[in-house]
């Protein structure tokens, strides 16, 4: 529980959260799929242990039914993106760009500044090269 809820908030800091497809028309909506390298499956099923949760009750408690939903994100024809963080029951908005195969996330950070973040698109996938800790995020 503590590493989802760590994670999550290292998320909500650095806005560093980004998903997208194989295609050069990136837009749509995107599910997280791992952390650190570690499914975000098992962090649910750590977090669960931790506090003594059937997985179901976990996720539940956070409004959800499966663990990719905990943090979704849309990006949007217009430029823009939302993050759903839903263990915390927040969002984020900011502007994205592609640039080849690379995706750029700008919003706010905890300083009221802006941060850009810079992700690969490979497949259905965006992954952040940059920054503690590795985030992979799937197109839904």
């Amino acid at each position: 529980m503590k590493r989802i809820i760590s994670i999550a908030l290292i998320v909500l800091l650095t806005a560093a959260v980004l998903a997208g497809c194989g295609s050069s028309d990136p837009e749509g909506s995107y599910v997280i799929k791992s952390i650190d390298s570690k499914d975000v499956n098992e962090e649910v099923k750590s977090g669960a242990e931790a506090t003594g949760m059937s997985e179901e009750d976990f996720l539940n408690q956070f409004g959800v039914e499966s663990a990719d939903e905990l943090i979704t994100l849309d990006l949007n024809a217009d430029g823009t993106f939302v993050m759903d963080i839903k263990m915390f029951g927040s969002k984020l908005e900011g502007t994205w760009a592609q640039d080849g195969d690379k995706i750029s996330v700008t919003a706010p950070d905890a300083a009221d500044d802006t941060r850009t973040i810079v992700f690969s698109l490979s497949g259905n996938e965006l992954s952040n090269s940059e920054g503690d800790p590795k985030y992979v995020f799937g197109k839904k």
